[in-house]
C-alpha cells in the first residue's frame, strides 16, 4: 500500500502558521492521507521520507507574488523559485537537496507554497491558506487515485 502524507512545515508564529493550517483543515475535511504538522529541524525530514511514496511539503512562501498564489513545485523547481524559504541556516529547498543527495527522497515529492505577503503578520492570510488547501486535495486527488480530481495547473494556482 502506497503512503502518502501532507506535511504542513512551520511554527505556530504568524504566517509560518500556514503549513500548520493547511493540515488543520485537510484533517477537519477527513482527507485520506497521514497529516502532520513539523516544526523540527528540517534535516529531519530526511528521515521521515524514508517510509513514504508519497510526500506533499506545505510552506508559507515570500516571493513577491499576490498573496494566495500557490506554487507546486517538484524539488529539481526549488533553486529556481524565486521564493525565499528560510531565515534560518537550513531550510526547506536544503532538507530537500540533502535528502535527494542521500537517495532518500520519496517516489514523488512536491512543495506547496503559498504566499503569504508580510511574513510578520499575525496569522497567514485566509486567502493563502484556502488557496493552498485547494491544491493539495487536488494533488491528493491526482497522486492517490482520488475520484474527485480537480485539475490544477503544474507550477501555479491562483485564487482570488
Amino acid at each position: 500500500m502506497s503512503r502518502t502524507a501532507v506535511i504542513g512545515i512551520g511554527s505556530p508564529f504568524g504566517a509560518d502558521q500556514l503549513g500548520w493550517e493547511v493540515v488543520t483543515q485537510l484533517r477537519d475535511r477527513g482527507v485520506a492521507a497521514e497529516l502532520e504538522c513539523w516544526d523540527g529541524p528540517l534535516a529531519g525530514l530526511v528521515e521521515r521520507f524514508k517510509a513514504l511514496d508519497v510526500a506533499i511539503l506545505v510552506d508559507a512562501a515570500v516571493g513577491g507574488g499576490r498573496v494566495g498564489e500557490v506554487h507546486i513545485l517538484a524539488p529539481e523547481q526549488l533553486d529556481g523559485a524565486g521564493l525565499r524559504w528560510s531565515s534560518h541556516g537550513f531550510g526547506l529547498r536544503d532538507a530537500v537537496a540533502l535528502a535527494q543527495a542521500l537517495e532518500e527522497l520519496p517516489r514523488r515529492l512536491l512543495v506547496v507554497a503559498a504566499e503569504v505577503g508580510e511574513p510578520a503578520a499575525d496569522r497567514p492570510p485566509a486567502a493563502a491558506v484556502r488557496a493552498a488547501v485547494y491544491a493539495v486535495e487536488a494533488e491528493l486527488a491526482a497522486n492517490t487515485g482520488g475520484a474527485t480530481h480537480v485539475a490544477v495547473p503544474l507550477h501555479t494556482v491562483n485564487q482570488d
